[in-house]
């Protein structure tokens, strides 16, 4: 193939830790925006209690909250995969090779030691992985890759390198025959829903900007709870806590996403509720960045948890103002249709 790059991915941002997921919503992207719509109650939080005694295994709650998974996100693309299983590598370069012939992308599972833009991982540690294959180069012997970790497009990767890392899996996708995409949410019904069920309005809800503020005040309790449980793991131990923040801020990031590509952001108060997205994103993202960064010192340790529960509790004051101002905005709404039937009643009895 030559070295003509008319078919470029861009990767995804928000799928940090999410590589699967995000590799696959990227693919999704490239042949429709579609996919978006497997994010449309991704504005949630996980459910924290003031009084109930807490526990290891209670913290990661995105498991519950967040979960996304990739059949959704066909569905949603109306795509139609094929699992291709305990390939060979060449029967697996053959594949690539007719794929990007038709410049579509294949989903490859291999080795984060062999893949050079893994920097933390890359001959030093192996993990499974997926990423997507774009180019099949013949003469210089490489395959293109893009990759929503470390947002990573169009990287070269040397046969030898493929070779030596593939584990015999990969998926191919082509769209649906005669498919027709089911009709876009309409974003202010989205928000009516969403706004409702993170009040606590719907029957079985909570309201999560009140959970949000119970993080933030078992915030040093919870984590007390996760350094104990680090201090007696055997193998390195999984940061709850800190996946938890990182998969609120991605989950907040798709959410906007859909809103950004369903909206005409000039209409109020759609403006107002997409730049309140933003800053919302933006803030979670500061709080977890705060947190990976606490020192370990426990006295100023407590301090910076107490100011990170301080931003917890303003950016829950923010989303529960967006909500509010979601359900004001569909009163008014209603008050004025009232309002203009009534008129229109009046001027035909008026004749």
């Amino acid at each position: 193939m030559s070295n003509d790059y008319s078919f470029l991915l861009k990767p995804l941002p928000g799928f940090e830790r999410a590589n699967l997921i995000g590799n696959m919503a990227t693919i999704a992207s490239y042949f429709n925006r579609g996919y978006l719509q497997a994010f449309a109650h991704a504005w949630t939080f996980p459910e924290y209690q003031a009084h109930v005694p807490l526990e290891y295994q209670a913290l990661g709650q995105e498991a519950r909250a967040y979960h996304t998974t990739y059949e959704q996100i066909l569905n949603a693309s109306q795509l139609q995969q094929r699992i291709h299983r305990n390939q060979s590598t060449q029967q697996a370069l053959e594949i690539i090779q007719q794929e990007s012939r038709q410049q579509r992308p294949v989903l490859v599972k291999g080795d984060t030691f062999y893949c050079s833009w893994l920097k933390q991982n890359y001959q030093q540690l192996h993990n499974a992985h997926f990423y997507i294959v774009t180019h099949h180069e013949e003469l210089s012997h490489q395959l293109r890759c893009t990759d929503v970790a470390y947002l990573t497009q169009n990287h070269a990767q040397p046969f030898a390198e493929f070779e030596a890392g593939f584990t015999g899996d990969l998926i191919t996708f082509t769209p649906l025959a005669e498919s027709t995409l089911s009709a876009a949410i309409d974003p202010y019904t989205l928000l009516i829903q969403c706004a409702r069920r993170n009040l606590g309005h719907e029957d079985g809800s909570i309201p999560v900007f009140d959970s949000m503020d119970v993080l933030a005040e078992r915030l040093v309790e919870l984590d007390q709870l996760e350094q104990q449980h680090a201090a007696t793991a055997v193998s390195e131990a999984e940061e709850h806590l800190q996946l938890e923040m990182l998969l609120v801020m991605q989950a907040r990031i798709q959410f906007l996403l859909l809103l950004e590509h369903l909206a005409d952001p000039s209409k109020e108060p759609l403006k107002l509720i997409l730049n309140g997205f933003q800053q919302s994103v933006r803030s979670w993202s500061a709080i977890r960045e705060s947190y990976r960064k606490i020192a370990p010192s426990t006295d100023e340790r407590i301090t910076r948890l107490q100011q990170i529960a301080d931003q917890i509790r303003v950016v829950a004051m923010l989303e529960r103002n967006i909500a509010q101002t979601i359900l004001h905005d569909q009163q008014i709404r209603r008050i004025h249709e009232q309002y203009e039937q009534r008129w229109e009643q009046i001027q035909q009895l008026n004749g």
